[in-house]
């Protein structure tokens, strides 16, 4: 009795961070993109770091395939008989491993080139870049 109880709570476990994940890659991540592509490459552009800043919009757009497959097997498995768990929360494991691969260095990059051409800009264009984003977060919820 005690493995089949624990069993259930691996995959409610399971289920729980799949929606999590699900939720973080179709609310979050798109919502960090658009403050990026939106509100940061169009400001930072007239920098010397364009580079930087046409490397991380061409990842952007690179990324989108791995996140939809992560994504998709996130919602296969809350929508799947528990018969299914162990494969699907494989094809998760995978799916979140390759996005990893991708995204660490992509986020490295952000924070090491992109952020710090923020600083560069006057108070006033940083204040709006914020205001932009909290907006977005408001109408977003």
């Amino acid at each position: 009795m005690a493995s089949d109880m624990d069993a259930l709570a691996s995959a409610d476990e399971t289920r729980a961070v799949a929606e999590r994940l699900g939720r973080y890659f179709t609310r979050g991540l798109p919502m960090h993109t658009r403050d990026e592509e939106e509100s940061l490459l169009p400001r930072l552009g007239g920098l010397e770091s364009v580079v930087a800043l046409d490397t991380m919009h061409r990842e952007h757009l690179e990324h989108d395939s791995l996140v939809r497959t992560l994504v998709t097997s996130c919602r296969r498995l809350l929508d799947a008989p528990p018969s299914r768990g162990k494969e699907l929360r494989a094809k998760i494991t995978q799916a979140a491993e390759a996005v990893a691969t991708v995204m660490v260095p992509h986020l490295l990059a952000e924070e090491q080139e992109v952020f710090p051409l923020v600083g560069r800009l006057d108070d006033v264009t940083q204040s709006r870049i914020l205001e932009e984003m909290e907006a977005r977060r408001a109408a977003g919820r």
